[in-house]
């Protein structure tokens, strides 16, 4: 069973710095490989029951990973 939009988001606004071990706690508390974690949560971005869930959070989330998708076109050339 996947983890809601909620509880995706809940996970994430509880490490919100800490990458590593955030990756290694979704797979153990979400049970979910950490690269579905973090399929879900890119989905959760898109959907609005995410942005209703938690207006201040999505956003954030949002600018961090287009700030990093940004790094990675800066760095490739």
């Amino acid at each position: 069973m996947s983890p809601t939009i909620t509880e995706l988001l809940d996970f994430e606004e509880q490490c919100p710095n800490d990458r590593v071990g955030r990756t290694r706690r979704s797979a153990r508390a979400l049970r979910s490989p950490p690269a579905r974690y973090f399929q879900l949560l890119h989905h959760a971005f898109k959907d609005p029951a995410g942005l209703t869930a938690r207006p201040m959070l999505v956003p954030r989330l949002i600018r961090r990973r287009d700030t990093k998708a940004q790094e990675q076109r800066d760095r490739a050339g």
